[in-house]
């Protein structure tokens, strides 16, 4: 039987856990608890609008290619009925050293957006970093994850992003080379684990990375900054950067399948003792020798369709699988 709820009739069955996700169940199913716990039943249809359930879960590596995984296909999803909508985005981990060292992780964000029919979305689930095989060689950043909307990707607007992690190498990973927190500027990570005070700094307001920082920005190791959501990385390096959404978000790749790549989703390319760094709304910053590049930033617009947007930022966490992920509940 259906019963009321601020004027919406409760009648859709509550969305489950989805598998392989390691945090704290985040966003409609914290909501849905606090309903039931107060008696409410199953979760509510409208309030106001129709909370529409489409069960879509884009992963990482499924939409990537090319050997290594730094190209890829930004997915389309065009809306079929005006509501409510939630959204799960993780960004991918970085890549690791010659199989050595940890992966910083991606950035974790839900939200709910009220969408109209017919609006296209602009999907883009960012791969992990890719892992160099060579000794000396950093792992690739890794690809954020992104939700944009608009008639084509390149002319679309940014909903939500959630960056990924640089790559890393022998220097340890910390809040800089992880998936930045959510900010209003989306600002990438500059790395703090810097030698000889070389560094790139990330990127602001949807802007690639820039390789320029630091009184130290000469010499060998400079990997690639990671790709925003309107320019790619930039500035001083050995090796290519990660592209801008809007440019097809393709990870920085030398050629050379044993050293790795950035991933797809933004990803800067590794280098000769430096980690890639990861995409976002705004790319991290490049890694130098021995060096973690910095993690992609996180955004999430304020209003659309003349509705405030709503998110919780979850953290630093990780799909099991290490790609990133866009989830439509």
């Amino acid at each position: 039987m259906s019963r009321r709820y601020k004027g919406g009739v409760i009648s859709a069955t509550p969305p489950t856990t989805t598998s392989g996700y390691s945090g704290t169940a985040p966003g409609i199913w914290g909501l849905q608890q606090q309903f039931q716990a107060q008696g409410g039943g199953v979760w509510p249809t409208v309030n106001p609008y129709p909370v529409i359930s489409l069960n879509a879960n884009y992963d990482g590596n499924a939409y990537s290619s090319g050997t290594p995984s730094n190209s890829g296909t930004i997915q389309s999803l065009t809306i079929a009925t005006s509501g409510t909508y939630q959204f799960l985005l993780i960004g991918a981990c970085g890549g690791i050293s010659n199989g050595t060292g940890n992966a910083s992780t991606g950035r974790s964000l839900t939200c709910t957006i009220k969408l109209n029919a017919g609006e296209i979305l602009w999907i883009l689930p960012g791969n992990r970093g890719g892992c160099s095989s060579d000794s000396g060689w950093g792992g690739g950043g890794g690809g954020g994850a992104f939700l944009a909307v608009g008639s084509s990707y390149a002319t679309a607007t940014c909903l939500a992003a959630a960056g990924g992690g640089g790559g890393s190498h022998s220097s340890s990973t910390n809040s800089t080379t992880n998936g930045q927190a959510v900010t209003s500027n989306g600002a990438g990570g500059t790395t703090t684990v810097t030698q000889s005070n070389r560094y790139g700094s990330g990127g602001v307001n949807g802007n690639g990375g820039n390789g320029n920082a630091g009184p130290g920005a000469s010499g060998s190791g400079a990997s690639g900054c990671g790709g925003g959501f309107l320019t790619d990385g930039t500035g001083f390096s050995f090796v290519p950067h990660g592209s801008a959404f809007v440019n097809g978000g393709g990870g920085g790749y030398d050629g050379t399948a044993s050293h790795g790549s950035g991933a797809f989703g933004g990803g800067g390319a590794p280098d000769n003792n430096g980690g890639g760094a990861g995409g976002g709304y705004s790319g991290g910053g490049n890694g130098w020798n021995f060096c973690t590049g910095g993690g992609g930033g996180s955004y999430v617009i304020s209003t659309w369709n003349s509705n405030a947007v709503t998110y919780t930022d979850n953290g630093n966490t990780t799909y099991s699988s290490g790609n990133g992920r866009v989830y439509i509940y």
